[in-house]
């Protein structure tokens, strides 16, 4: 590099790190901050939802600036500084000039998610370190099938995988456009030692029975909708900036072969990841982030691209330059009261506060039906919370951390979802880890068919495996069995008549857990659902219904 270039270089990347850094400082944390910044206090070897490596930098940064913003983003804003490094690295140019510097920094400006997570803290930020690194340790490994290059490709798929489960989807799709690479003893010698590598994250799925697997195969399957078919392309438009889009558009049209097998990947990973997500509506809705991964590729090949051809060049001082200024018109109202609180960009400290001065932050507070409430309690104030997942919510980290069993029969606060309810407990006791097993006996002549009014017996047991007592008639949180009907996020609810051989679970031995047996009748409630739907046993105590049983399919219809 040029010392004109290397300075100019220099400049731009301290002007974006010192943005992302005024960002991070002057930006409320946003909700699933406050989540994963709970992972970092509790470091481990995985997580429900994710695999580990954001847990493991918010704790870097909690030890250096505890609960506070730069504790949550001082190290993504330092990562996403070395995965533009890297990128302008994988272009190899040895001596650019000024403009070169220039142009490599509008494009890579110009993708607005890509921006974003330098200085907003989730699992991406790591993904996208890491994809650059296995991008530049690829295009090196194509030049020479060193030992050393092929460490540094292990490594860099271990990275990825170690920040989300994407990283499966860039390691095949290279592999898919690169066939070859299956021939060749490195290659199989760098999966080998990724495996090696990721042993200890697999064994904690193995210790808690694959929570991943359930959760990103199945739990997180919502159903198809035509909305969310039809709304996935203008969504990833934003997501990586239309202009730029059409600057890569041109590249696929106009130069229809790649220069080298290296732009034919990134080509591939940039389609492929679009196409796949877009396939994945069919199975439910597709979160616009999901895809970001493909801006590392995406801003390689438009930037290689765009350095011999007027017309790319053009396209970028024209018109992708100009939608950088819309985006820092963006992050100012970030940091500002203008936006809607509901986006959750602000005023969410005030309002934890406000409710820690009626609770105090010595007694638990249990949160129902949300996993962000109790996180951003816990950053905002310091006091003790947990959630209870409901039938309406998802299951989340809290529910392999399992804090309210510590505080069964102790005082705790309830809140529930909306935060419009706050109840005293003395007493505390929580049926979210009892289990219910049911046959159905009696059903409508058409079943799986029903309809309003038809009539639906079962017999059941409930289970108690733990080392507490749960009591159906407990006096402050009394528990009532009752059907639910779930049809992706809407969920019906429905008592009954109920018969059972006792109304309490004594703790668990050590032989086996305490039983409650008994038969329950009910009739399908008019519901707002569509015609799939799905049937399971809830235990409501007022404030969450958790479900607890196996879920029976069946087909609703309002024959009325």
């Amino acid at each position: 590099m040029s010392s004109a270039g290397k300075r100019l270089f220099i400049v731009f990347i301290i002007c974006w790190v010192a943005a992302d850094l005024l960002q991070a400082l002057l930006m409320e944390v946003h909700s699933d901050e406050a989540y994963y910044f709970l992972y970092g206090q509790y470091p481990a070897l995985g997580y429900y939802d994710h695999p580990p490596m954001v847990g493991w930098m918010t704790a870097l940064g909690s030890m250096l600036y505890g609960a506070s913003n730069l504790g949550i983003r001082l190290f993504t804003v330092l990562a996403h500084a070395i995965t533009i490094v890297i990128i302008w690295n994988i272009a190899g140019l040895k001596n650019p000039d000024g403009r070169q510097v220039k142009l490599f920094f509008i494009v890579a400006a110009s993708c607005i998610m890509f921006q974003v997570y330098g200085f907003m803290t989730t699992p991406d930020p790591w993904l996208l370190l890491f994809t650059a690194l296995f991008l530049y340790a690829y295009k090196r490994f194509l030049e020479r099938e060193t030992w050393s290059n092929t460490l540094l490709l292990a490594m860099a798929m271990a990275g990825m995988l170690y920040s989300k489960y994407h990283g499966v989807l860039i390691i095949l799709i290279t592999v898919v456009s690169n066939p070859r690479l299956t021939l060749r003893p490195k290659a199989w010698a760098a999966v080998l030692l990724t495996a090696v590598l990721m042993l200890p994250h697999l064994w904690w799925q193995i210790a808690n029975d694959f929570p991943a697997v359930r959760y990103h195969l199945s739990a997180r399957s919502t159903g198809f909708s035509f909305g969310d078919m039809l709304g996935y392309l203008p969504v990833q438009l934003a997501v990586f900036n239309p202009v730029t889009i059409y600057a890569f558009l041109l590249i696929l049209t106009g130069a229809r072969r790649s220069r080298d097998q290296f732009e034919k990947t990134c080509r591939y990973l940039v389609v492929g990841f679009i196409a796949f997500f877009f396939l994945m509506t069919l199975k439910g809705h597709v979160e616009p982030q999901w895809t970001v991964a493909a801006s590392v590729p995406l801003i390689s090949v438009v930037f290689s691209r765009s350095l011999d051809s007027t017309r790319l060049q053009s396209l970028a001082w024209k018109w992708i330059l100009p939608t950088i200024g819309l985006t820092v018109i963006a992050r100012i109202l970030l940091i500002t009261p203008l936006l809607p609180q509901s986006l959750g960009f602000h005023g969410k400290k005030a309002q934890y506060d406000a409710l820690a001065g009626k609770t105090g932050t010595d007694t638990p507070v249990v949160f129902c039906s949300s996993f962000q409430n109790p996180s951003l309690f816990r950053f905002f104030t310091g006091g003790q919370a947990t959630a209870l997942s409901s039938v309406t919510t998802r299951t989340t980290q809290f529910d392999i951390w399992r804090w309210e069993e510590q505080w069964t029969g102790q005082p705790v606060w309830m809140v529930n979802r909306e935060m419009d309810r706050i109840e005293k407990i003395n007493c505390f006791q929580s049926a979210n880890r009892l289990k219910i097993e049911y046959a159905i006996t009696a059903v409508p002549k058409d079943w799986p068919l029903i309809s309003p009014g038809d009539s639906i017996s079962l017999d059941f047991t409930i289970s108690n495996p733990n080392p507490y007592a749960v009591d159906l008639l407990h006096p402050e949180l009394p528990l009532e069995l009752k059907a639910a009907f779930t049809e992706h996020k809407r969920v019906a609810i429905r008592s009954g008549v109920c018969t059972m051989s006792s109304t309490a679970l004594p703790p668990a031995d050590a032989e086996s857990p305490s039983k409650i047996t008994g038969t329950f009748t009910f009739t399908v409630p008019d519901m707002e659902l569509r015609k799939n739907v799905k049937l399971g046993l809830v235990l409501d105590n007022g404030m969450c219904a958790p479900l607890l049983s196996p879920q029976t399919k069946a087909i609703y219809h309002d024959n009325r």
